[in-house]
């Protein structure tokens, strides 16, 4: 267990695991400590327990390449300069996999079995959750079209797997504009404008639809759940390393602003609130952000006001978060950061993890010698 910023942050270290793993099912497993284990070889996903409980599915950084060849080498010369491995002419040797390689990012194969798989077993989720980075992150010609059309794949493949009324509620990863990294309010309006394009085939929110093409972030009330509201803020606006923002702009897009106004006034309505983002808000934040984010889980949850659970991505591993404004004072808000939907650095197994204590369940992950 480590601390970085104003979060504490455990995770699982396991072995790491080929990508053609990835794709089947084995079913519900056993109940460990009052957590229900279902053992999913897929991405990411979630479920209800023991009964007619409602589920969802969250997905995250599927870092999709449209150009993987399988067959072609995984092991490349070239790949420390930005000319990414699995694709056609590499000049290298391995052979890539019908699913991906840990060195690269991942096929169209490896989206539409994550995919199959998890609709197998869930076949009509409440709603979908993807916490960003569809786009590669290994080459540096993932330019504006290539994000744009990256972002269409993955809606074509969830209108052929899921219900066309299932609701999917995006968040922008930092490799979903370019340059990587670089978001800042009021620039990349265009990207920005054709991401929430394609979004509005499965978010029909006029409102959250109005809220996003402004600065990436909205909020929207599921159809089939009317008592929650999925919170989605624009993590980029925050990032130490986006230098579109000015060190001493505070409030980048009045982020802050929309954020604590839609958390507090979601209380008063009666409704509870999950929050959704890319990166969870600690090392790779700027530290201003992080101690007003901390600050104010603390004062949400003195007031019965704070979100009922937060969810992430970015790492591409299975951790959980701690809000605290410090070490010895109580916890505000628990997060999970999701693993990613890419084999690229896969040193984890995929499971479920489902909470007989709460109405909706959250993934998580188990070591592969547990299996």
């Amino acid at each position: 267990e480590s601390r970085f910023g104003g979060f504490e942050r455990t995770k699982r270290r396991t072995h790491r695991s080929s990508g053609n793993a990835w794709v089947g099912s084995s079913g519900c497993g056993d109940l460990r400590g009052g957590v229900r284990v279902v053992r999913v070889r897929c991405c990411w996903c979630a479920c209800g327990v023991a009964g007619a409980r409602p589920y969802v599915l969250h997905f995250s950084d599927l870092h999709l390449d449209l150009a993987y060849v399988e067959g072609s080498p995984y092991d490349c010369h070239y790949a420390a300069i930005g000319i990414p491995c699995c694709h056609a002419g590499n000049l290298g040797h391995a052979t890539a996999g019908t699913y991906g390689e840990p060195t690269c990012d991942a096929p169209l194969a490896l989206l539409n079995g994550v995919l199959e798989a998890a609709h197998n077993l869930f076949p009509e989720p409440d709603f979908i959750l993807f916490t960003g980075d569809v786009a590669p992150h290994l080459d540096v010609t993932a330019i504006a079209p290539v994000i744009e059309e990256d972002w269409k794949f993955l809606y074509d493949a969830f209108d052929r797997v899921f219900p066309t009324s299932t609701l999917v509620a995006p968040a922008l990863g930092n490799h979903d504009t370019y340059p990587v990294n670089q978001f800042g309010a009021g620039s990349h309006w265009r990207l920005l404008e054709k991401t929430v394009d394609v979004w509005s085939r499965r978010l029909t929110d006029t409102r959250a639809l109005t809220e996003a093409a402004n600065h990436g972030y909205y909020s929207v009330v599921p159809s089939t759940r009317p008592g929650l509201r999925i919170v989605v803020y624009n993590s980029l606006l925050y990032l130490s390393n986006n230098y579109e923002v000015p060190v001493n702009e505070t409030d980048p897009g009045s982020q802050k602003v929309w954020l604590e106004d839609t958390l507090r006034d979601a209380a008063v309505r009666g409704e509870r609130t999950w929050l959704v983002t890319h990166h969870a808000p600690r090392n790779e934040s700027r530290s201003d952000f992080v101690e007003w984010f901390n600050t104010l889980m603390n004062e949400l949850t003195q007031k019965d006001a704070a979100p009922m659970a937060a969810f992430f991505g970015d790492s591409h591993m299975d951790e959980l978060v701690l809000s605290r404004t410090a070490l010895d004072t109580p916890s505000a808000i628990a997060g999970r950061v999701v693993p990613s939907c890419s084999n690229y650095n896969v040193n984890e197994a995929p499971s479920l993890l489902a909470s007989p204590h709460s109405d909706f369940a959250f993934a998580g992950r188990v070591p592969v010698s547990a299996r």
